[in-house]
C-alpha cells in the first residue's frame, strides 16, 4: 500500500478555487480568503482486508490546525457486482489533528480483489471551541438492522457526527461476503446524529455511532438526492453553503435503508460535496447526499 498527501484550500474567491480545480493545489500563502483547507492523501489497496488510514492537519499553522470533518472516494470504476472501495468508518481524529478512514476493498467474486485507489479527506480550520463527542455502540447480528440515535447532552447542538467499527468485506478465508455496513449516518435534529447499520452473510459485529456536539451549533444542511437503479452505482452533488458558511461535515442516507452500499465521496472545491453508492437490491433506491454549513472565521 502506498500513499501521498497534498492540500489545497477553500475560500471566498472564485478566481482561486477554480486554480485549485485546474492544477490541482493551491498555494499556502497567508490570505484573507482562506477559511478552511482540505488536506487529502491518496492509497492503493490491493488487499480485502481494510487498512487503518489517517490523514492529519498541518500542525504548524493555527489557522488550519483543527480537523473538522472528512471522507474517503475512489478513483477506480465501481463493478456491476458492488465491486469497489467502501468506508468502514468516519471518524475524526481530535488529538492527532486528523481523519480517519478504515477502507475494505470489497469484491464479491474473485478471490483477489482488484487493486484499486482510495483518497482520503481532511478539512483544516481554525479552532471552533471545544467538542463534545458522544456515541453508542451495539451489536449487529446477520439479518439484523440497528440504529442509534446520538443525542447531545445540555444545550450542546451538533456541527457534525460519524461512524466505525463496521465490517462487512468479501470472501476471506472462504467464507462468503459477509458483515455490518453503515445505511445512514447523519443528522434528525439540531442534536441529534442518527447512525443506522445492517448485517448479512456468515457473521455480524459492532456498530458504533457518534455526534460531535458544542455550545454553539447553528449549522445548517445543503441536500441532494439520486436515483440508483438496481445492480448500478450512482452519485449526487449538492448545492453549495449559503451565504458566508463554509462546508465542513457531511452525511448521507439511503432509502430503503440497506438497499445501498455507501461509498463516500470528496468535498469540491466550489463549497459543495458528493456522495456515491452501488444499489444491491432488486429495485430502484435512492442516496441523499447531505453538506453541514457553519460560520467559519479565519485566522488573519
Amino acid at each position: 500500500m502506498t500513499g501521498e498527501t497534498h492540500t489545497f484550500s477553500r475560500g471566498l474567491i472564485a478566481g482561486a478555487l477554480a486554480l485549485a480545480l485546474l492544477g490541482g493545489l493551491a498555494a499556502d500563502g497567508a490570505s484573507a480568503a482562506k477559511k478552511t483547507k482540505i488536506v487529502s492523501k491518496t492509497s492503493t489497496l490491493s488487499e480485502n482486508e481494510p487498512p487503518r488510514l489517517t490523514v492529519l492537519c498541518p500542525k504548524s499553522n493555527p489557522a488550519f490546525k483543527f480537523p473538522y470533518g472528512g471522507g474517503s472516494f475512489s478513483t477506480s470504476p465501481y463493478e456491476p457486482d458492488g465491486g469497489g472501495v467502501y468506508p468502514h468508518s468516519y471518524e475524526r481524529l481530535g488529538v492527532q489533528g486528523g481523519y480517519h478512514v478504515t477502507p475494505v476493498n470489497y469484491d464479491p467474486s474473485p478471490a483477489t480483489p482488484t487493486a484499486r485507489q482510495i483518497t482520503l479527506q481532511v478539512i483544516c480550520g481554525p479552532e471552533p471551541g471545544k467538542l463534545n463527542p458522544p456515541h453508542l455502540t451495539a451489536q449487529v447480528d446477520p439479518g439484523q438492522v440497528k440504529t442509534h440515535d446520538i443525542r447531545c447532552t445540555g444545550k450542546r447542538k451538533l456541527i457534525g457526527g460519524g461512524f466505525q467499527r463496521t465490517t462487512f468485506v468479501g470472501p476471506v478465508r472462504g467464507a462468503p461476503p459477509s458483515g455490518v455496513f453503515a445505511t445512514e449516518s447523519r443528522p434528525v435534529a439540531v442534536n441529534v446524529w442518527r447512525v443506522s447499520g445492517e448485517a448479512f452473510g456468515k457473521f455480524g459485529g459492532e456498530l458504533t455511532g457518534f455526534g460531535y456536539c458544542r455550545k454553539k451549533g447553528g449549522m445548517s444542511t445543503v441536500r441532494a438526492t439520486t436515483t440508483i437503479n438496481p445492480g448500478e452505482f450512482g452519485t449526487a452533488t449538492t448545492p453549495p453553503c449559503p451565504g458566508r458558511k463554509t462546508m465542513v461535515f457531511s452525511g448521507w442516507t439511503t432509502s430503503p435503508l440497506g438497499s445501498i452500499f455507501y461509498a463516500g465521496g470528496p468535498f469540491n472545491n466550489n463549497d459543495t460535496t458528493t456522495g456515491g453508492g452501488y444499489n444491491r437490491s432488486l429495485a430502484q433506491a435512492f442516496l441523499t447526499v447531505e453538506g453541514y454549513c457553519l460560520p467559519v472565521r479565519p485566522i488573519l
